[in-house]
């Protein structure tokens, strides 16, 4: 798994295939990568954000994802740096495209929001999507509530009740208190169909739902 790990970077790099040797070098590089990332992300969540952001700055350099959330929140809330939406808006946009579930859905916010991005609802909408595709609850009920109000998305109260019940059934305590009032907009021929729809796209584990 390893050796195939590091093959694929070669290949995105446009590199020739590197021996089994160099192969399993560089994979221990990506799990000693993950270890420190790991690592910056306790200390900020700890309050060491000046450490933090330190060791963040090395490790995103490199192009680590979450170095580069950690940045792009520091940024956001001015721990450890100086707050700056734009520069937030940056470090969240490298780590999301990278495939980063956290930095899409924080992205997908502040482009709702008009914080160091135009204010764009459906470029907030595609951000979301791609992390509620992996399963983040928290961007499942944006996008429930996009659908539901027709925001960057077509109006849509079946679409919008099943990722409502997709962010429900990954606990989203505050989806379910809003299941409710979304239950209340449907039929219960509707509620039937959502129930189907949520099945279906569960079986695709999210993916073109």
């Amino acid at each position: 798994m390893r050796t195939l790990v590091a093959i694929a970077i070669a290949l995105f790099a446009g590199l020739t295939i590197p021996s089994k040797g160099f192969a399993n070098d560089a994979a221990k590089g990506l799990v000693e990568d993950a270890h420190e990332a790991r690592s910056v992300s306790r200390a900020f969540q700890a309050g060491d954000y000046d450490t933090a952001v330190k060791d963040a700055f090395l490790l995103a350099a490199n192009g680590n994802a979450v170095a580069q959330l950690v940045i792009g929140t520091a940024y956001r809330d001015g721990k450890g740096l100086p707050k700056n939406d734009e520069e937030s808006a940056r470090w969240y946009r490298l780590a999301a495209e990278q495939g980063l579930a956290l930095a899409q859905y924080n992205l997908a916010v502040l482009y709702d929001q008009g914080k160091g991005v135009p204010e764009d609802h459906a470029e907030s909408a595609k951000w979301a999507r791609l992390a509620a595709e992996q399963g983040y609850s928290e961007a499942q009920l944006a996008l429930a509530y996009k659908y539901r109000r027709g925001e960057g998305v077509p109006q849509d109260h079946l679409i919008a009740m099943m990722w409502l019940q997709l962010a429900v059934l990954q606990r989203s305590t505050t989806a379910r208190f809003a299941h409710k009032k979304f239950v209340e907009e449907l039929t219960p021929a509707e509620r039937t169909r959502a129930g189907e729809l949520v099945i279906a796209c569960a079986k695709k584990k999210f993916k073109g739902c």
